[in-house]
């Protein structure tokens, strides 16, 4: 299996709503020529925003969290380093998302 990234994107001055990422997938698969039909995962981490935006765009079906990322949330907090977001010894993580494509 390979891993690559297709894109990232910064949005500015709106927030990460579930509208607006499903507005970057798609113009993240019409960049790459990906057709939704093509697309048989989609892995988020646990964001409610990004996995809904998943769902929503890819179907419910092709939606899947990552588990190495629960995996890491567990141990963290287990050990106490992911503590209060706004510390700053706190752990920072930011949207994730992959996909995967037949051709």
């Amino acid at each position: 299996m390979v891993s690559v990234s297709l894109g990232t994107r910064v949005i500015h001055g709106t927030r990460k709503s579930i509208e607006n990422l499903c507005g970057v997938f798609d113009d993240i698969c019409f960049q790459w020529g990906i057709k939704v039909g093509n697309v048989t995962a989609v892995v988020t981490d646990n964001g409610a925003n990004i996995a809904g935006a998943a769902r929503q765009y890819f179907g419910q079906q092709k939606h899947f969290v990552c588990v190495a990322h629960n995996l890491n949330l567990v141990a963290t907090k287990t050990i106490g380093i992911h503590s209060d977001p706004k510390s700053s010894d706190a752990v920072l993580y930011g949207t994730l998302c992959y996909m995967v494509v037949r051709e």
